[in-house]
């Protein structure tokens, strides 16, 4: 993934996933935001568009053992 795919990224997962406020945030025409966030998808099989895609995305990993009881 592209440094720049990583900001859009990261960008959106700041904003609360809100495309309006990224376009804002990083000067991109929405469409340019959503033209973005659908080639990551083509490229790594996640969707940005849905928090369980974002998360694989971003590297954030549920993690079964947190409450294992120790």
């Amino acid at each position: 993934m592209s440094e720049e795919e990583r900001q859009l990224l990261e960008a959106y997962a700041e904003s609360g996933m809100r495309v309006k406020a990224v376009a804002e945030e990083l000067h991109f025409d929405r469409r340019t935001v959503h033209r973005k966030l659908a080639m990551i998808k083509k490229k790594t099989g996640h969707d940005p568009l849905e928090f369980h895609g974002l998360a694989a995305l971003l590297g954030y990993e549920r993690r079964s053992n947190d409450t294992d009881g120790d």
